[in-house]
């Protein structure tokens, strides 16, 4: 299989996802395309950085601000992070590829993804990590312990890396669940409603693919689960 790689990002960030983009480039064999949905419009300038970095791989830019513009009519709650986060709820309507590796733009990669790409998803629509910080949704720093109606608890993931299974994904209306769930305080923006809406319906991968720069993050979450 190809690998397909999917960013979302506005002004801000750009120069962070080129960096990523480049890191993944350098270490994967066979990337096949990538896709960057993109919040702040007129996508020219961005395309020119794009062509530099990829070259002879093929890149996208999704225009999606008249999207948010009809969800947020509908009373779409967008938290403090900005639109940029909750774009990944597009990525089933967006991209056309079997599979796709959504990569925040703060990631750097280290070794070929084509492995994470080929990952069996155990025919769920999400592969992801399990939180460092949040390990589970019932946990006492948990952001969604009290929307969710389950007495036995089940681990919470971190959204800055999914392996994506798209058509699996689009038959449940992502960002229409998403819509419904406006009422929902959000504290780690899209991440809180990732979970709500695939609550143990998502694949967990090996740490190693989303492992935190942070080391003392990684320590502080292992010893709380020990403790617990």
């Amino acid at each position: 299989m190809s690998v397909s790689l999917v960013y979302s990002i506005d002004r801000r960030n750009e120069n962070a996802m080129l960096v990523s983009l480049s890191s993944a480039l350098e270490q994967t064999t066979g990337l096949a395309r990538v896709d960057v949905l993109y919040s702040d419009g007129g996508g020219d300038r961005l395309a020119g950085r794009l062509q530099a970095v990829c070259g002879a791989t093929p890149f996208s830019i999704v225009d999606t601000a008249a999207e948010f513009r009809r969800v947020q009519r509908e009373g779409f709650q967008i938290g403090t992070v900005g639109k940029i986060a909750y774009l990944k709820f597009l990525v089933p309507a967006v991209v056309d590829t079997p599979r796709a590796i959504f990569l925040d733009a703060d990631t750097i990669v280290r070794c070929d993804l084509r492995e994470l790409y080929e990952a069996d998803l155990g025919g769920l629509p999400v592969g992801a990590v399990q939180d460092w910080l949040v390990p589970t949704v019932l946990a006492p720093n948990s952001p969604v312990q009290r929307y969710v109606a389950v007495t036995d608890d089940l681990p919470y993931f971190n959204s800055g890396v999914m392996l994506i299974d798209v058509p699996r994904l689009r038959e449940i209306s992502l960002m229409e669940q998403a819509v419904g769930l406006r009422d929902v305080q959000v504290r780690y923006a899209d991440q809180d409603l990732f979970n709500l809406i695939l609550l143990g319906q998502w694949q967990p991968l090996d740490p190693r693919w989303n492992y935190p720069v942070d080391r003392s993050l990684v320590a502080e979450s292992l010893r709380a689960r020990h403790e617990a």
